[in-house]
């Protein structure tokens, strides 16, 4: 007998832990945030401690993204791995290349071990400097590059 409007049960997927600060960090952009100037936001989340390090940018391009990059490592420490999306500045080569100096390991959304589930920390990572921004830049918000990275 069959019994309706029952689901199958779905099998439980690997989601990626940290249990070292910045082992594992997700990389992502914000914005575009306004018309002119520094339109973007690049922002570093670490899984482990959810410390978010962000790079105000002009534009989003491959170099532009790897020289952030490497500021932000320049300063925190290199990774082990990271994950971002498919982005086409996440997938160049001159991006592979900088991965490769830095002996970091990324992986893209649409690897084997990502998981919707498990990217909490990267989406809660998101939103911190947003609000921030938003508190910060109530009176001036056309000046909001001048709070990140000073």
């Amino acid at each position: 007998m069959v019994k309706k409007n029952i689901l199958p049960k779905v099998p439980l997927e690997k989601v990626l832990l940290a249990d070292t600060p910045f082992k594992r960090v997700a990389i992502y952009k914000i914005g575009p945030l306004s018309e002119t100037g520094h339109r973007f936001i690049l922002t570093l989340v670490g899984y482990a401690t959810r410390y978010a390090e962000a790079v105000p940018l002009r534009k989003i391009d491959a170099e532009t993204v790897a020289e952030a990059l490497v500021d932000i490592c320049s300063r925190l420490g290199i990774s082990e791995e990271a994950l971002s999306d498919q982005g086409t500045q996440y997938m160049s080569d001159c991006m592979r290349e900088v991965c490769r100096l830095l002996l970091l390991r990324h992986q893209a959304e649409g690897d084997d071990t990502y998981h919707q589930c498990g990217q909490m920390a990267r989406w809660r990572g998101l939103s911190r400097p947003k609000t921030c921004l938003r508190r910060l830049c109530s009176e001036q918000p056309r000046q909001w590059h001048r709070y990140i990275n000073p």
